[in-house]
């Protein structure tokens, strides 16, 4: 893609340093760079702006993901919006994109190698410190979500989509954690733990219990003929406020992710909309949107946050009553070519602001089956 502009916007940092005649210990703040660049090139989003100053910044945390290279070295990064010339005198040694020779094992991998190497007990500050030490830059909620999933004895556990259906503790990826205080576990050993399951209760709610054997039945039978067991009370999204059910939705996106062996990584930029980055095996990183409807309906997406590029995703989730989430993930190119479920509106002569949309309706859904995360996760 050609610049915008005769040169590329990193140089045209450079243009700006000069124009400003910033000199050594001269602090710029992240707002003065977006007004100068909305005063000598306006064609530059500020999005564009903020994510530069990351990729230009030798110091900052997420800027291996933005494939940094000695020419990029600018700013030092003070906080998360004030910046200084960078001094190779005095600073620490940039930060590039690390070395992926060697690929990273998925999460509860990690997890479980931290574990065993503090002699099969450790407190979660520790397999953290551990992991960060070990592979570099792993989400911290990722890496926490993975505890609590893997610990047999942790009620919430049942929140998320591996712990989904009774069965028995007994699954090497996901049952090898035993909670034995706050933040604290060993490794999960039944003939002194217990045996742990999850199961149905005579509610048709799942709940984390110890069972005598492994081969107790998982289902309870339901209080009266009256009420039949099924899991779609705990679906009863209808429960959950607008702010909940975009929580949930977000969370339950990364924890797919991190199911097929992505990393899960926060943003630092935050006037983009996108809520979090992901890349697996040293891959492409892709910027996620998620976006949450509860049944059949319309959800859109501002034109001027979601640039139409292969590395952006939309993360669509779906809530029906009764039923566990549906994920679909759709590119942002995708968009190029509407049709009845993708569509654009400009609202030309109005005062809504350009949007891309999808619209969820029955007829559509043969449409919308193409994006379900299984089927277009192994081309990412």
């Amino acid at each position: 893609m050609s610049p915008i502009y005769d040169k590329p916007v990193r140089l045209l940092f450079r243009d700006m340093v000069d124009d400003l005649r910033l000199t050594k210990g001269d602090v710029i703040s992240k707002q003065q760079g977006i007004d100068w660049f909305r005063q000598n090139y306006p064609k530059i989003k500020s999005s564009t702006v903020t994510t530069l100053f990351i990729k230009l910044s030798t110091n900052a945390p997420s800027r291996p993901h933005y494939h940094a290279t000695p020419d990029d070295d600018l700013f030092f990064q003070i906080d998360g919006s004030h910046y200084r010339l960078y001094d190779a005198e005095t600073d620490p040694p940039p930060l590039y994109e690390r070395e992926t020779s060697k690929e990273k094992p998925v999460v509860w991998k990690m997890v479980k190698e931290a574990v065993e190497y503090y002699g099969g007990e450790a407190k979660n500050a520790d397999i953290r410190d551990f992991i960060h030490t070990r592979y570099g830059d792993v989400n911290d909620s990722t890496i926490s979500c993975q505890i609590l999933i893997c610990t047999v004895n942790a009620p919430s556990r049942i929140n998320w989509p591996e712990n989904h259906k009774p069965r028995v503790a007994d699954d090497s990826r996901y049952d090898f954690l035993y909670k034995i205080g706050r933040g604290h576990v060993v490794t999960y050993e039944p003939e002194k733990h217990g045996i742990w399951a999850i199961q149905l209760n005579d509610e048709g709610k799942l709940e984390v219990t110890q069972v005598e054997s492994a081969n107790v039945p998982l289902i309870s039978e339901p209080k009266s003929q009256n009420q039949p067991v099924e899991v779609a009370q705990k679906y009863n999204w209808s429960r959950l406020n607008h702010l909940q059910i975009g929580r949930y939705a977000e969370y339950f996106v990364m924890m797919e992710f991190t199911l097929y062996g992505f990393e899960v990584y926060s943003t630092e930029v935050d006037d983009r909309g996108i809520d979090f980055i992901v890349r697996r095996d040293g891959g492409p990183i892709y910027d996620v949107q998620v976006k949450s409807l509860r049944n059949f309906g319309y959800v859109f997406i501002p034109k001027s946050k979601f640039e139409l590029r292969p590395n952006l995703l939309a993360a669509l989730v779906l809530f029906f009553p009764g039923k566990v989430p549906d994920l679909f993930l759709i590119r942002a190119t995708k968009w190029e070519q509407p049709d009845a479920l993708l569509v654009s509106k400009d609202y030309e002569g109005l005062k809504s602001p350009p949007e891309w949309g999808v619209n969820i309706s029955r007829k559509n859904l043969p449409l919308l089956e193409q994006y379900r995360i299984d089927k277009v996760i192994s081309n990412l």
